[in-house]
């Protein structure tokens, strides 16, 4: 992962998380018992993603052209604050 976001709602607007190690957390979903309200912190937004490559001649394991893959770069984007909604409804796709 080369980037991580996250995105506010309200504002419409994506803000760099500088530290890729400690901004990326597990996703956590909860329901409150009483109103059955569910709600889902750290949830994903998007992915984007590029994938370099380098086209190979045949050689004595691939008898074809090819393309190797020599990196992947993702950015991330997070939801900044919690997605909620009735259990089992789809509030984001």
């Amino acid at each position: 992962m080369t980037a991580l976001y996250s995105y506010n709602e309200q504002s419409r607007t994506y803000k760099v998380i500088p530290d890729i190690t400690t901004g990326l957390v597990d996703s956590a979903l909860t329901t409150d018992a009483v109103s059955g309200e569910c709600t889902c912190t750290g949830s994903l937004k998007e992915v984007a993603y590029t994938v370099y490559v380098t086209a190979k001649e045949p050689d004595a394991i691939s008898k074809v052209s090819y393309y190797s893959i020599e990196e992947v770069r993702a950015e991330v984007v997070i939801y900044e604050t919690p997605v909620k909604s009735a259990c089992g409804q789809i509030t984001h796709v």
